[in-house]
Protein backbone atom coordinates (compact mmCIF):
# COMPACT_ATOMS: atom_id res chain seq x y z
CA UNK A 1 0.00 0.00 0.00
CA UNK A 2 1.46 3.31 -1.03
CA UNK A 3 0.63 6.97 -0.57
CA UNK A 4 0.77 9.89 -2.98
CA UNK A 5 4.14 10.53 -4.64
CA UNK A 6 5.78 13.26 -2.57
CA UNK A 7 8.47 13.86 -5.18
CA UNK A 8 5.73 15.67 -7.14
CA UNK A 9 5.62 19.39 -6.28
CA UNK A 10 1.84 19.53 -6.50
CA UNK A 11 1.58 16.95 -3.70
CA UNK A 12 3.94 18.89 -1.45
CA UNK A 13 2.21 22.17 -2.27
CA UNK A 14 -1.22 20.72 -1.49
CA UNK A 15 -0.25 19.45 1.95
CA UNK A 16 1.79 22.53 2.78
CA UNK A 17 -1.29 24.63 2.10
CA UNK A 18 -3.31 22.36 4.40
CA UNK A 19 -0.71 22.64 7.17
CA UNK A 20 -0.53 26.43 6.80
CA UNK A 21 -4.33 26.67 6.95
CA UNK A 22 -4.32 24.80 10.27
CA UNK A 23 -1.39 26.73 11.72
CA UNK A 24 -2.67 30.17 10.71
CA UNK A 25 -6.34 29.61 11.39
CA UNK A 26 -6.36 27.71 14.68
CA UNK A 27 -5.20 28.05 18.26
CA UNK A 28 -3.41 24.73 18.53
CA UNK A 29 -0.68 23.30 20.74
CA UNK A 30 0.86 21.22 17.98
CA UNK A 31 0.51 19.47 14.66
CA UNK A 32 1.11 15.77 14.06
CA UNK A 33 2.35 14.55 10.68
CA UNK A 34 1.60 10.85 10.41
CA UNK A 35 4.01 9.39 7.86
CA UNK A 36 2.83 5.89 8.73
CA UNK A 37 -0.52 6.35 6.95
CA UNK A 38 0.96 5.10 4.68
CA UNK A 39 4.71 4.62 4.96
CA UNK A 40 5.67 4.56 1.28
CA UNK A 41 5.70 8.11 -0.09
CA UNK A 42 8.28 7.93 -2.89
CA UNK A 43 8.93 5.82 -6.00
CA UNK A 44 10.95 2.65 -5.41
CA UNK A 45 14.66 3.45 -5.41
CA UNK A 46 14.03 7.19 -5.08
CA UNK A 47 13.40 7.26 -1.34
CA UNK A 48 16.60 9.05 -0.28
CA UNK A 49 16.16 11.80 -2.86
CA UNK A 50 12.52 12.05 -1.86
CA UNK A 51 13.53 12.29 1.77
CA UNK A 52 15.68 15.33 1.00
CA UNK A 53 12.64 17.01 -0.57
CA UNK A 54 10.54 16.06 2.44
CA UNK A 55 13.09 17.53 4.85
CA UNK A 56 12.94 20.83 2.95
CA UNK A 57 9.12 20.67 3.09
CA UNK A 58 9.23 20.07 6.85
CA UNK A 59 11.40 23.15 7.19
CA UNK A 60 8.59 25.19 5.64
CA UNK A 61 6.06 23.71 8.04
CA UNK A 62 8.42 24.43 10.96
CA UNK A 63 8.72 28.07 9.93
CA UNK A 64 4.94 28.45 9.76
CA UNK A 65 4.69 26.73 13.14
CA UNK A 66 7.16 29.20 14.65
CA UNK A 67 5.14 32.10 13.27
CA UNK A 68 1.99 30.58 14.75
CA UNK A 69 3.74 30.31 18.13
CA UNK A 70 4.63 34.00 18.00
CA UNK A 71 1.05 34.89 17.13
CA UNK A 72 -0.47 32.69 19.85
CA UNK A 73 2.06 33.38 22.58
CA UNK A 74 2.78 29.71 23.32
CA UNK A 75 4.77 26.91 21.68
CA UNK A 76 3.32 25.12 18.66
CA UNK A 77 5.03 21.77 18.50
CA UNK A 78 5.49 19.47 15.53
CA UNK A 79 5.26 15.68 15.87
CA UNK A 80 5.97 12.86 13.42
CA UNK A 81 5.22 9.14 13.32
CA UNK A 82 7.92 7.16 11.51
CA UNK A 83 8.90 3.48 11.00
CA UNK A 84 10.03 1.57 14.06
CA UNK A 85 13.76 1.34 13.25
CA UNK A 86 16.02 4.30 12.40
CA UNK A 87 17.46 2.54 9.35
CA UNK A 88 14.06 1.70 7.87
CA UNK A 89 12.94 5.28 8.51
CA UNK A 90 16.03 6.64 6.74
CA UNK A 91 15.73 4.25 3.82
CA UNK A 92 12.12 5.28 3.26
CA UNK A 93 12.96 8.99 3.33
CA UNK A 94 11.38 9.42 6.78
CA UNK A 95 14.50 10.19 8.79
CA UNK A 96 13.00 11.25 12.10
CA UNK A 97 16.41 11.37 13.79
CA UNK A 98 17.80 13.78 11.18
CA UNK A 99 14.67 15.93 11.46
CA UNK A 100 15.10 16.17 15.22
CA UNK A 101 18.78 17.06 14.90
CA UNK A 102 17.86 19.83 12.46
CA UNK A 103 15.37 21.22 14.98
CA UNK A 104 12.39 20.54 12.73
CA UNK A 105 10.35 18.30 15.06
CA UNK A 106 9.56 18.16 18.77
CA UNK A 107 8.09 14.64 19.01
CA UNK A 108 9.30 11.48 17.26
CA UNK A 109 7.13 8.35 17.45
CA UNK A 110 8.76 5.18 16.06
CA UNK A 111 5.92 2.76 15.46
CA UNK A 112 4.71 -0.23 13.45
CA UNK A 113 2.13 0.31 10.70
CA UNK A 114 -1.04 -1.67 11.50
CA UNK A 115 -0.63 -5.39 10.85
CA UNK A 116 0.88 -5.99 14.27
CA UNK A 117 2.31 -4.22 17.25
CA UNK A 118 6.03 -4.65 18.03
CA UNK A 119 7.60 -5.81 21.28
CA UNK A 120 11.21 -5.11 20.34
CA UNK A 121 11.59 -1.68 18.74
CA UNK A 122 15.19 -0.36 19.09
CA UNK A 123 14.18 2.58 21.25
CA UNK A 124 17.58 2.63 22.96
CA UNK A 125 19.10 3.40 19.56
CA UNK A 126 16.50 6.09 18.87
CA UNK A 127 17.25 7.60 22.30
CA UNK A 128 20.95 7.91 21.49
CA UNK A 129 20.20 9.42 18.08
CA UNK A 130 17.90 12.04 19.61
CA UNK A 131 20.26 12.94 22.45
CA UNK A 132 20.73 16.69 22.69
CA UNK A 133 17.90 17.54 20.31
CA UNK A 134 15.27 18.24 22.96
CA UNK A 135 12.77 16.10 21.04
CA UNK A 136 10.46 13.80 22.97
CA UNK A 137 10.68 10.09 22.08
CA UNK A 138 7.50 8.03 22.29
CA UNK A 139 7.11 4.36 21.37
CA UNK A 140 4.01 3.58 19.31
CA UNK A 141 1.65 0.72 20.24
CA UNK A 142 -0.80 -0.79 17.77
CA UNK A 143 -3.85 -2.86 18.72
CA UNK A 144 -3.27 -5.98 16.58
CA UNK A 145 -0.99 -8.74 17.87
CA UNK A 146 0.17 -10.95 14.99
CA UNK A 147 3.05 -13.33 15.70
CA UNK A 148 3.86 -14.15 12.09
CA UNK A 149 2.95 -12.90 8.63
CA UNK A 150 -0.33 -14.45 7.59
CA UNK A 151 -1.09 -15.75 11.06
CA UNK A 152 -4.04 -14.91 13.30
CA UNK A 153 -4.15 -11.33 14.56
CA UNK A 154 -6.16 -10.98 17.78
CA UNK A 155 -6.41 -7.62 19.49
CA UNK A 156 -4.03 -7.03 22.37
CA UNK A 157 -5.17 -7.97 25.86
CA UNK A 158 -4.50 -5.78 28.92
CA UNK A 159 -1.59 -8.10 29.78
CA UNK A 160 -0.07 -7.78 26.30
CA UNK A 161 -0.56 -4.00 26.34
CA UNK A 162 1.21 -3.84 29.70
CA UNK A 163 4.09 -5.88 28.29
CA UNK A 164 4.37 -3.63 25.26
CA UNK A 165 4.36 -0.44 27.33
CA UNK A 166 6.90 -1.91 29.73
CA UNK A 167 9.25 -2.62 26.84
CA UNK A 168 8.77 0.90 25.43
CA UNK A 169 9.62 2.65 28.68
CA UNK A 170 12.40 0.22 29.63
CA UNK A 171 13.89 0.81 26.18
CA UNK A 172 14.38 4.49 26.97
CA UNK A 173 11.31 6.18 25.50
CA UNK A 174 9.91 9.22 27.28
CA UNK A 175 6.31 8.17 26.72
CA UNK A 176 3.97 5.54 25.33
CA UNK A 177 1.95 6.49 22.24
CA UNK A 178 -1.34 4.63 21.73
CA UNK A 179 -2.97 4.18 18.32
CA UNK A 180 -6.63 3.09 18.20
CA UNK A 181 -6.79 2.18 21.90
CA UNK A 182 -10.51 2.91 22.22
CA UNK A 183 -12.42 1.05 24.92
CA UNK A 184 -15.72 1.03 23.05
CA UNK A 185 -14.20 1.07 19.60
CA UNK A 186 -11.63 -1.52 18.62
CA UNK A 187 -11.77 -3.43 21.90
CA UNK A 188 -15.56 -3.74 22.11
CA UNK A 189 -16.30 -5.72 25.27
CA UNK A 190 -12.91 -7.46 25.40
CA UNK A 191 -11.57 -5.05 28.06
CA UNK A 192 -13.45 -4.06 31.19
CA UNK A 193 -13.55 -0.39 32.14
CA UNK A 194 -11.47 -1.17 35.21
CA UNK A 195 -8.81 -3.03 33.21
CA UNK A 196 -8.68 -0.22 30.65
CA UNK A 197 -8.26 2.52 33.25
CA UNK A 198 -5.72 0.53 35.26
CA UNK A 199 -3.60 -0.46 32.25
CA UNK A 200 -3.60 2.86 30.40
CA UNK A 201 -3.09 4.85 33.62
CA UNK A 202 -0.07 2.75 34.59
CA UNK A 203 1.66 3.51 31.28
CA UNK A 204 2.77 6.88 32.64
CA UNK A 205 5.55 5.24 34.67
CA UNK A 206 7.75 2.20 34.09
CA UNK A 207 7.53 0.91 37.67
CA UNK A 208 3.72 1.06 37.63
CA UNK A 209 3.16 -0.68 34.32
CA UNK A 210 5.90 -3.27 34.89
CA UNK A 211 4.19 -4.24 38.16
CA UNK A 212 1.00 -5.26 36.32
CA UNK A 213 0.43 -8.77 34.96
CA UNK A 214 2.16 -8.59 31.59
CA UNK A 215 2.92 -10.72 28.56
CA UNK A 216 5.79 -10.34 26.11
CA UNK A 217 5.72 -11.99 22.71
CA UNK A 218 7.39 -12.12 19.33
CA UNK A 219 6.01 -10.32 16.28
CA UNK A 220 7.54 -8.94 13.07
CA UNK A 221 8.23 -5.55 11.50
CA UNK A 222 5.39 -4.75 9.12
CA UNK A 223 7.16 -1.84 7.37
CA UNK A 224 10.48 -2.29 5.61
CA UNK A 225 12.26 -0.55 2.79
CA UNK A 226 11.50 -2.25 -0.50
CA UNK A 227 13.94 -5.12 -1.02
CA UNK A 228 15.26 -5.10 2.55
CA UNK A 229 15.74 -8.53 4.11
CA UNK A 230 13.44 -9.64 6.93
CA UNK A 231 14.53 -10.92 10.32
CA UNK A 232 11.24 -12.60 11.25
CA UNK A 233 11.59 -15.12 14.09
CA UNK A 234 8.22 -16.77 13.40
CA UNK A 235 6.93 -19.03 12.02
CA UNK A 236 9.93 -21.36 12.53
CA UNK A 237 10.34 -25.08 11.83
CA UNK A 238 12.94 -27.51 13.18
CA UNK A 239 14.03 -29.75 16.03
CA UNK A 240 16.33 -27.17 17.62
CA UNK A 241 15.02 -23.61 17.62
CA UNK A 242 16.12 -20.48 19.48
CA UNK A 243 13.99 -17.42 20.17
CA UNK A 244 14.79 -14.07 21.76
CA UNK A 245 11.95 -12.31 23.61
CA UNK A 246 12.19 -8.69 24.76
CA UNK A 247 10.83 -8.72 28.33
CA UNK A 248 11.76 -5.45 30.06
CA UNK A 249 12.89 -5.34 33.71
CA UNK A 250 13.79 -8.62 35.39
CA UNK A 251 10.58 -9.99 36.98
CA UNK A 252 12.31 -11.07 40.19
CA UNK A 253 10.12 -12.67 42.84
CA UNK A 254 7.17 -13.16 40.49
CA UNK A 255 5.68 -16.23 38.84
CA UNK A 256 6.89 -16.34 35.23
CA UNK A 257 5.94 -18.77 32.48
CA UNK A 258 7.19 -19.44 28.98
CA UNK A 259 4.66 -20.37 26.30
CA UNK A 260 5.30 -21.99 22.94
CA UNK A 261 2.57 -22.89 20.46
CA UNK A 262 3.17 -25.40 17.66
CA UNK A 263 1.00 -26.45 14.74
CA UNK A 264 -0.35 -29.98 14.85
CA UNK A 265 0.40 -32.72 17.36
CA UNK A 266 3.80 -32.98 18.96
CA UNK A 267 5.45 -34.60 21.94
CA UNK A 268 6.27 -32.13 24.72
CA UNK A 269 9.49 -30.35 23.69
CA UNK A 270 12.26 -29.47 26.13
CA UNK A 271 13.25 -25.89 26.90
CA UNK A 272 16.26 -24.01 28.17
CA UNK A 273 15.78 -20.36 29.16
CA UNK A 274 18.89 -18.18 29.45
CA UNK A 275 20.90 -21.39 29.66
CA UNK A 276 18.79 -22.90 32.47
CA UNK A 277 17.16 -26.29 31.84
CA UNK A 278 13.39 -26.02 32.33
CA UNK A 279 12.47 -29.58 31.33
CA UNK A 280 9.58 -30.73 29.15
CA UNK A 281 6.63 -28.47 28.48
CA UNK A 282 3.20 -28.90 30.03
CA UNK A 283 0.77 -29.59 27.16
CA UNK A 284 -2.42 -27.57 26.73
CA UNK A 285 -4.99 -26.93 24.02
CA UNK A 286 -4.25 -25.94 20.40
CA UNK A 287 -0.62 -27.10 20.50
CA UNK A 288 0.32 -24.86 23.42
CA UNK A 289 3.10 -25.90 25.83
CA UNK A 290 4.02 -23.97 28.96
CA UNK A 291 6.87 -23.96 31.45
CA UNK A 292 7.11 -22.39 34.90
CA UNK A 293 10.45 -20.60 34.89
CA UNK A 294 12.74 -20.93 37.90
CA UNK A 295 14.14 -17.78 39.49
CA UNK A 296 17.65 -18.52 38.23
CA UNK A 297 16.40 -18.42 34.62
CA UNK A 298 15.11 -14.85 34.87
CA UNK A 299 17.07 -11.96 33.38
CA UNK A 300 16.83 -8.26 32.64
CA UNK A 301 15.94 -7.08 29.14
CA UNK A 302 15.60 -10.33 27.19
CA UNK A 303 14.88 -14.01 27.67
CA UNK A 304 16.47 -16.45 25.23
CA UNK A 305 14.43 -19.63 24.74
CA UNK A 306 16.11 -22.73 23.28
CA UNK A 307 13.56 -25.35 22.23
CA UNK A 308 14.42 -28.97 21.50
CA UNK A 309 11.90 -31.38 19.93
CA UNK A 310 12.08 -35.06 19.03
CA UNK A 311 10.71 -34.38 15.54
CA UNK A 312 10.51 -31.14 13.51
CA UNK A 313 7.83 -28.78 14.84
CA UNK A 314 6.46 -25.56 13.38
CA UNK A 315 6.36 -22.88 16.08
CA UNK A 316 3.83 -20.09 15.57
CA UNK A 317 3.76 -18.28 18.94
CA UNK A 318 6.29 -17.63 21.70
CA UNK A 319 5.59 -15.65 24.87
CA UNK A 320 6.92 -14.93 28.32
CA UNK A 321 4.19 -14.13 30.85
CA UNK A 322 4.67 -12.41 34.21
CA UNK A 323 1.94 -12.85 36.80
Amino acid sequence: MRALDWTRPEVRDHFLALAVELLEGSDLDGLELDWMRFGYHFPVGRELAGGAMLTEWLGEVRRHGNRAAQRLGHPVRLGVRVPSTPETARRLGLDGAAWAKAGLVDLVVPTPFWQTTEFDMPLDVWKRLLEGTGATLAGGLEVRYQSWRGGPAPLVTPEVAAGLATNVLAGGADAVYLFNYFLRGHFGDAWSVEAFDRTIGAMRELDRVAALPRRHGITFRDVRATGAATDDQLAATGTGLTFRVCTGPKPAGRAVEALVQVEGEAAPPALRVNGVDCGAGKPGEAGVFTWALPEQALADGYHVLELTAEKPVRVVRVEVGVS
